[in-house]
């Protein structure tokens, strides 16, 4: 038996194409044996794995069994063997080749990383269906592109998502992320289409604590009353993920004035500092906050607010006491109190708008109580208290922040 059609010695075959093999029965003389036809001849490889020859065995027909056979692993040294009763024959020493490129896959997956370190080399390779990577010709040099499948941040501007194949295989080793999170990449073939890929999850952990950051910046509150909600700030990386370092001491600062209640409080095991109880006793208009610790960049200036007396229908806020406005109580005969729309502008008894809270009172201890005969609608105004002293002169306070809140 010898095998008079095979792949011939040092020849290739594509991965998945068939190729004919044809095993002739012969006599010791090189004849031709025609009258066997039960013989089954069968086909298996001398070297090599993943050989299909659909309907193997066959037995002889005329002296010869035919075969299409394929394999899909592209790699040297296969050999065929045929086997029929107590004969057995080796073919050719041939290579199978890869497929046409179609697809990409990992070859190596990206890993995890600190914020703003490169990732670790990865690479992705030019596949033919089978899984064979294309070294050679078509796809062998495509360009690969690599983009953020999911996760919560992008590629940093200097990172190299680029890549042209070598052999079929582009190696990445320039790939930044700077948010914090869980990712996956997505490869795509930027010459030709190719069936896309993804990589596994890996996750973007913190840089070192250094800095901090408002979550819940300071709000507008009551003189002396207690902040809500509760200001709280992040200890931060320099990129802005949140870090969980437990036991710093941050101190908020206001742009003038001062806090006198709650100005301090202490991250908790999220890096979170919480403060609770913050408590302003002066009016102020437009105030900032900002959050200090040592060894961390201050926040910026939170977003202003404001400070204001609170007045309400509830007991013991009927009335508003504020002290002389003149340079000597015993000089100043009555004070008015008027209040205006808003908390900007100049507010006086002969503003347009402004309305007299009551009638002019006496005192004779430098300080002016008045009752509200009525008040405005809840909004924000003004309060001033204008004195007339006995000379005739008149002095008008500097306006007092007042929020009507019934």
């Amino acid at each position: 038996m010898v095998l008079t059609t095979q792949p011939a010695t040092g020849s290739s075959v594509t991965a998945g194409s068939p190729f004919p093999v044809v095993a002739t029965e012969q006599d010791a003389g090189g004849n031709t044996i025609t009258s066997d036809s039960t013989t089954a001849v069968s086909l298996t490889l001398a070297s090599g794995t993943g050989l299909s020859c659909p309907g193997a065995p066959t037995a002889f027909t005329s002296g010869t069994a035919s075969f299409t056979c394929s394999l899909t692993l592209a790699a040297t040294g296969y050999a065929l063997k045929a086997t029929a009763g107590n004969f057995t024959v080796t073919g050719n020493n041939f290579s199978v080749t890869p497929a046409a490129a179609n697809k990409l896959t990992y070859t190596s997956q990206p890993a995890g990383a600190t914020a703003g370190t490169a990732l670790s080399a990865f690479s992705v390779a030019v596949k033919d269906t089978y899984g064979n990577t294309v070294t050679t010709g078509t796809g062998s040099t495509d360009t690969i592109l690599l983009t953020v499948a999911s996760g919560p941040g992008a590629f940093t501007a200097s990172s190299t998502s680029s890549v042209a194949a070598v052999t079929g295989v582009a190696t990445f080793s320039n790939i930044t992320l700077t948010t914090a999170g869980a990712y996956t990449l997505g490869a795509a073939d930027s010459t030709r289409t190719l069936t896309t890929t993804v990589s596994g999850s890996f996750t973007i952990s913190p840089a070192a604590a250094g800095k901090l950051s408002f979550v819940q910046g300071p709000s507008d509150a009551f003189a002396g009353a207690t902040m809500a909600p509760g200001v709280s700030v992040q200890a931060q990386d320099t990129y802005g993920n949140a870090t969980t370092t437990n036991g710093v001491t941050v101190t908020l600062t206001p742009s003038a004035g001062v806090i006198d209640s709650g100005p301090t409080a202490t991250t908790n095991t999220s890096g979170l500092a919480t403060f609770s109880a913050v408590l302003i006793n002066n009016t102020a208009l437009g105030l900032t906050l900002s959050a200090s610790a040592t060894g961390y960049t201050t926040t910026p200036a939170s977003a202003a607010i404001n400070i204001t007396v609170k007045v309400t229908n509830a007991a013991n806020a009927l009335s508003d006491t504020a002290a002389d406005p003149g340079t000597s109580p015993s000089g100043v005969a009555t004070v008015t109190y008027y209040y205006c729309s808003g908390l900007t502008g100049t507010c006086t008894a002969s503003t347009p708008g402004r309305t007299q809270i009551a009638s002019p009172v006496t005192s004779s201890t430098g300080t002016y109580t008045t009752a509200w005969k009525s008040q405005p609608v809840n909004g924000l105004y003004r309060v001033v208290a204008v004195a007339l002293d006995n000379a005739g002169t008149v002095s008008t306070s500097t306006a007092t922040p007042v929020t009507i809140a019934n």
